[in-house]
């Protein structure tokens, strides 16, 4: 019941806004050639939007609602609320639910005080979800394999100190003079871990601790030697640590149709989290080169028995519906690999689940 979706706290948020209501229409369901079946198919043919979990939010909070299979007071509270941590104001509501585990299918749940208004307060009214303009990432970020390759090393500094800091200067040298560009700034980080499916050398990329930002202020040549000045300092910066020009801000564009039929996993996260949940970033294992383009949307699909699949993770017994429980959007395409953000989610994403993008939706 208190199934927590975590947030990452290494995630800035941009304060520009704007509205994006919840899918609706259309079931998905499906068999192992068409994962989301014939409602996907149909909605994308027809136009209509996809159907996550529950389908819209009412207009107005009922007094009292029929609990179904498979609610709990958390996910009750999201839907009609907007807000899942109303469950303890619910409870209080139902003195017959002695345990807020314990609610049944068919139970009458009270939703609000008998004669009470409905909610109008902000976070306690159903209505549209918020998806932010854009994202900016702070403390962690992405560097493609190709890019960590190709990145710079911190050699030295013309000041006798082992830790560097805000206005410090410093030098740098790359292998490939071509990446040095002078007034370019150009992130300094620590590679946290790999990002794919395989070993190091087959991944994607590398998820990177971000320490600071240098800005190149002339370049010799000769000796391959860039001098630098520290621009950001969000933590102590040493010799041996890597620079490379990482993106570090992603406009979240209006979702643009799909050009083709892409089946993708989700790789990691940003943040070293289990459980994933909305507004944070996720990897996927596809890119430009299947089609894939920025304001795309994929979903997430699952299926099989919850509880079994909590104690053996191969359990996909045929013949279980694959099920719909979250919705990304694509912010940045790479060649083999996407960056997008979870705009919604009814449970909390793995890595290792199945995306789905499907041609016209």
């Amino acid at each position: 019941m208190t199934r927590t979706l975590l947030s990452s706290g290494l995630l800035a948020i941009a304060l520009s806004w704007s509205l994006d209501g919840w899918s609706q229409d259309a079931e998905p369901r499906g068999d192992d050639q068409e994962p989301l079946g014939y409602g996907l198919r149909e909605a994308a043919r027809q136009g209509r939007s996809i159907q996550l979990g529950r389908g819209a939010r009412p207009t107005v909070v009922p007094e009292l609602y029929t609990v179904r299979r498979g609610d709990t007071l958390w996910d009750i509270c999201d839907f009609f609320f907007e807000n899942p941590w109303q469950w303890p104001r619910v409870w209080s509501f139902n003195e017959r639910v002695t345990n807020p585990n314990w609610i049944y299918p068919g139970d009458p749940l009270r939703l609000r005080r008998q004669g009470e208004p409905a909610p109008t307060e902000p976070g306690l009214r159903p209505g549209p979800r918020v998806v932010p303009q854009q994202v900016y990432l702070r403390d962690e970020g992405f560097v493609e394999r190709d890019r960590y390759r190709r990145s710079g090393v911190i050699i030295g500094s013309p000041d006798e100190r082992t830790l560097l800091s805000f206005s410090d200067e410093l030098y740098m040298e790359f292998e490939d003079p071509r990446e040095v560009v002078i007034g370019r700034e150009y992130t300094v980080f620590r590679q946290v871990r790999p990002v794919g499916p395989g070993p190091e050398a087959e991944s994607v990329g590398s998820i990177v601790e971000i320490l600071g930002t240098v800005k190149v202020t002339s370049y010799d040549r000769d000796r391959n030697v860039a001098r630098a000045v520290i621009t950001e300092s969000l933590h102590p910066i040493e010799r041996g640590q890597r620079v490379a020009p990482i993106e570090r801000t992603f406009t979240v564009t209006p979702p643009v149709r799909n050009e083709a039929d892409v089946v993708a996993t989700v790789l990691a996260s940003l943040s070293p989290v289990q459980n994933i949940g909305e507004q944070q970033i996720v990897f996927l294992d596809r890119g430009g080169v299947d089609g894939v383009r920025e304001g795309n949307r994929f979903f997430v699909v699952r299926r099989g028995d919850a509880y079994q699949r909590s104690i053996d993770e191969d359990d996909l017994r045929a013949g279980f519906p694959y099920e719909v429980i979250a919705e990304l959007r694509v912010v940045k395409v790479r060649r083999s690999s996407a960056t997008c953000l979870v705009i919604r989610s009814t449970r909390e994403v793995n890595s290792g689940d199945r995306a789905e993008m499907r041609r016209g939706y």
